[in-house]
């Protein structure tokens, strides 16, 4: 599976989510290639920026925090439809390590809804090995 420039771009900008070491590295770009290639990834688009970035920013948080994971996906899950990810950022209690962590990297999607977050919500926990959702 090949990726964008624009994915490799992000991957790189976002690899303080989960880069501390090449096996969590590994994981994340290995679960990354399984999520693309899956012929359940829902797109509604050309799978441009505003698709993969959730994807990518929810697995770095899964595989890189996974202390955090559980209540981060569980949060999203509960979150409005339409409401922007910053505002979700904002008005969600998250613990603070978690909570300072996004902001640092939220500029690139600060705008997109949550509805987009929650679209793979469902197979990105499925592949990571850890069941991360109670309910949907």
């Amino acid at each position: 599976m090949v990726f964008t420039k624009g994915e490799l771009a992000y991957m790189q900008k976002i690899s303080s989510l989960f880069g501390r070491t090449p096996r969590t590295i590994n994981r994340y770009v290995n679960i990354y290639r399984i999520i693309k290639a899956h012929k359940n990834l829902k797109v509604t688009r050309d799978f441009d920026k505003e698709e993969f970035m959730p994807i990518m920013f929810m697995l770095g948080i899964i595989v890189g925090n996974s202390e955090f994971a559980e209540r981060f996906i569980d949060e999203i899950s509960k979150a409005d439809d339409t409401k922007e990810f910053k505002d979700f950022v904002n008005k969600t209690v998250l613990p603070p390590k978690l909570k300072t962590l996004i902001t640092s990297l939220l500029a690139d999607i600060a705008t997109i809804s949550m509805d987009v977050f929650k679209m793979n919500i469902e197979l990105i926990s499925r592949f990571s090995f850890r069941t991360l959702l109670k309910e949907i």
